[in-house]
């Protein structure tokens, strides 16, 4: 599979197979800011407005090579949870990126795979447990 940081481009857009939602549509943009790599879920994905809960913004310091991504979650009715996920590099390589709470992987993960150069994998694991899991295809550059 390709590097995982050739694939952050773009507009993705797939469905969660499992989310606190249930199944339903995701989309994801990348963006360049500087050095870093911004992740942002976009309001609308073609006619389908994605539900308030569905908002997420990832900030990849330095492109997906950087040790840190900054996270900003939508948790429904419960607001938003943001903070800072260090890379583990002991579980990553060019095609998968694995970040998770420092010193505490148990907690919070998020794994991002690089599938063909037109699909990639997200995954949310919380507590240790598969907490929501997206498969993207590729929707083009903007």
């Amino acid at each position: 599979s390709p590097p995982i940081r050739s694939l952050m481009h773009g507009l993705w857009s797939g469905t969660a197979h499992k989310s606190p939602l249930g199944k339903q549509p995701y989309a994801i943009e990348f963006r360049t800011e500087g050095t870093d790599i911004v992740g942002e879920t976009p309001p609308a994905l073609g006619d389908d407005v994605l539900p308030p809960g569905a908002y997420q913004l990832f900030r990849f310091n330095n492109g997906a090579t950087g040790e840190r991504v900054l996270y900003k979650t939508a948790m429904g009715k419960q607001g938003v949870l943001d903070g800072e996920l260090q890379l583990d590099t002991t579980r990553s390589n060019p095609s998968r990126i694995v970040y998770c709470e420092p010193n505490n992987c148990e907690s919070m993960e998020l794994h991002w795979e690089a599938v063909t150069a037109a699909q990639m994998k997200f995954q949310v694991w919380m507590d240790g447990r598969l907490h929501a899991e997206m498969t993207l295809d590729f929707d083009g550059d903007p």
